[in-house]
């Protein structure tokens, strides 16, 4: 969750995904919400999302939501779908339920 939730994302991202070029191609806010649809592509170099590192090219759409609170980030949730040597769904809500076991 917050400000904790994203930078643990960036640094796991960063760290396993290497060559990257991003693209952001809409920012959406209303109220206390905000949506970002951004794209990459980066070579799998170490352990990510559960999968051995391939070396190989990976891509991905990324839709990230941030909700604010007094002009911070109070929660951080993203889904992806990347294609790698197989198409992976990652859905950060589902996999916090899942690893606090409800």
């Amino acid at each position: 969750p917050g400000r904790a939730g994203v930078v643990a994302h960036v640094k796991g991202f960063y760290a396993n995904v290497s060559d990257i070029q991003s693209k952001v191609h809409e920012i959406v806010g209303g109220g206390d919400q905000v949506m970002a649809h951004w794209s990459f592509t980066g070579r799998h170099t170490g352990p990510w999302l559960g999968r051995a590192p391939t070396g190989e090219m990976i891509s991905a759409d990324v839709f990230s939501f941030f909700t604010l609170k007094d002009g911070l980030i109070s929660r951080y949730r993203l889904w992806m779908c990347v294609e790698m040597r197989e198409r992976v769904i990652f859905d950060s809500t589902k996999a916090m339920a899942e690893k606090q076991g409800s």
